[in-house]
């Protein structure tokens, strides 16, 4: 943990576990701040409170919202008292989604709060209150559904298996701590003996790789709820941030994402600290970072956190005479300066940098060359534009066929009334008949119904992703004059492992193609990739 709560803070924190422990619920913003306003309003109010106390462990939603709770997180039961029982039930329960991950050997299975009352002998507002705890354990699960009025199901991910003799609260925090950390190393070990890039030609220096996002936060694990997530949320309101909790998927390899996130980004947002110095990940992100600033280009732009100039330089001297942006200056003061150091160096405005052309990302440009006709600048213009939108419709047609396959977060159904059924399938847009019969069965075949319900889903999903692989192809004919030819082919490479997934979601094998689903996805995400580098390639001039 990152320290110990002010005492003038901690009443809210044992206000909020109290509510909780008594209601088996979380209380509800506007209420608190009514029942709390006396020892509330001399120090800000409610929101202001939990800013002091910390994200990792409280967090509040808008008294604007009727429905808005204040939860505690799992960090903030370790500052209240009495919270002895409920953590060691959370452990208990924890415990069982791990011995079930591993009975099911990694398949699949669903553990519900429900479960608890019957194999751990929970009361059931206990059993409730360990659901509450287990949601925020987003680390332990891949998926989570929560019916109403029902406690949460959990699907248990590979987590689990490493929590089977978890003793205690820190122990659990240790766990989550040492997986990430394992992850990251190993996505990065390749990066350590990375040459920098060959000078062979310096007289004649490629253009800088354009890429797909502006930032790439590095960070130690520490100043995750304090710096990095903060400033990556705000960030994310002008720029194109990798940030691993925007940026990874249910099913990603953590190594290869990363790895993709350093390459594709133009620069790194690094998060100094006495935790960043203290891992061997975190720096070996700044190691590949720094081996790209060549040829004068900056790309690391440092943000002090908890760190003085002294302690920088001990450890770090080629980044002590870097202007820095420090969090004691606020977040957004932070997220101000970074934007403006980007947007002053490169002068991209509005655009996407994913596939800008070189004349529009450095000195280099037409203006400094030459004059260029407004024929050849519309024409390049228009090319651009065709790119930009054939790309962001290969990305929505994989997207949407990939996730085909991929966990989701479904509700349970099976306590919903037809009045709740009815707004669900509504929302989602069910045919009118279908929807008229599901609902006609849900009391009398409510097996039945549920199963045409989920049929239905599915099959409006594959049509979704047949629609969007649809208008790629139309869209490949309609502007096939302004297309390079080995650009439409690796469009087209990409469209084979596509309609294979499509083909088996709309016939499905009763023998299960798993392992030939995940390569398929992996050759799609791959060509499509390989498309997005042709096309800066020709926009560059790099291709020839």
């Amino acid at each position: 943990m990152n320290g110990i709560v002010d005492p003038k803070y901690q009443f809210l924190l044992q206000a909020v576990y109290d509510r909780f422990r008594e209601y088996a619920a979380w209380p509800l913003t506007r209420q608190l701040e009514i029942e709390l306003e006396d020892e509330l309003d001399p120090l800000g109010g409610l929101q202001q409170v939990c800013i002091a106390i910390g994200s990792d462990r409280i967090r509040c939603w808008s008294s604007y919202d009727a429905g808005g709770v204040c939860q505690l997180r799992l960090a903030g039961f370790l500052e209240c008292r009495g919270t002895e029982d409920d953590v060691d039930r959370f452990l208990g329960a924890v415990r069982c989604c791990a011995t079930k991950y591993r009975d099911a050997k990694g398949a699949a299975v669903t553990v519900s709060a429900g479960e608890f009352v019957d194999e751990l002998q929970y009361s059931e507002p206990e059993a409730r209150r360990v659901g509450l705890m287990l949601l925020d354990a987003t680390d332990l699960w891949t998926t989570a559904t929560q019916p109403p009025n029902a406690g949460p199901s959990f699907i248990p991910g590979p987590l689990a298996r490493s929590m089977k003799d978890v003793a205690s609260l820190r122990g659990y925090f240790e766990v989550v701590k040492a997986d990430e950390e394992r992850q990251r190393a190993a996505a990065l070990a390749r990066t350590k003996d990375r040459p920098a890039p060959a000078r062979e030609r310096p007289k004649q220096p490629k253009q800088p790789k354009l890429k797909l996002y502006d930032v790439f936060i590095s960070y130690a694990y520490e100043d995750k709820e304090a710096v990095a997530r903060p400033l990556a949320d705000a960030l994310r309101e002008n720029l194109t941030v990798w940030y691993d909790e925007f940026a990874l998927r249910i099913g990603d390899s953590l190594r290869r994402e990363i790895e993709r996130g350093l390459a594709r980004s133009r620069y790194g947002v690094v998060i100094l600290s006495p935790s960043f110095f203290e891992k061997e990940w975190p720096q070996k992100e700044l190691d590949g970072l720094t081996a790209r600033e060549v040829e004068g280009r900056k790309v690391i732009l440092p943000v002090w956190h908890e760190i003085d100039a002294e302690r920088v330089r001990r450890v770090a001297p080629s980044l002590a005479d870097k202007v820095a942006a420090r969090t004691s200056e606020g977040i957004g003061a932070v997220a101000a300066k970074l934007l403006e150091a980007i947007t002053g160096r490169e002068r991209l405005g509005e655009r996407s940098p994913s596939l800008m052309p070189a004349a529009l990302a450095s000195p280099a440009s037409p203006t400094a060359r030459g004059s260029v006709s407004a024929s050849a600048a519309l024409a390049a213009q228009r090319k651009l534009d065709v790119y930009d939108e054939l790309l962001e419709l290969m990305h929505e047609a994989t997207g949407r066929i990939v996730h085909l396959y991929g966990l989701r977060q479904e509700p349970l159904f099976a306590d919903w009334s037809v009045e709740q059924l009815d707004a669900h399938m509504t929302q989602v847009g069910f045919p009118g008949r279908t929807k008229a019969a599901i609902l006609a069965d849900w009391n009398a075949d409510q097996r039945g119904a549920l199963k045409a319900l989920r049929e239905t889903a599915r099959q409006g999903e594959i049509a979704d992703a047949e629609r969007a692989l649809g208008r790629v192809s139309n869209y490949l004919l309609s502007k096939a004059p302004y297309i390079a030819r080995p650009i439409s082919a690796k469009a087209r490479e990409a469209f084979e492992p596509l309609r294979e997934i499509l083909a088996n979601a709309k016939f499905p094998d009763p023998g299960g193609k798993g392992q030939l689903i995940s390569g398929w996805s992996e050759a799609a995400a791959t060509r499509v990739e390989e498309l997005a580098e042709l096309m800066r390639a020709e926009l560059t001039g790099e291709g020839g």
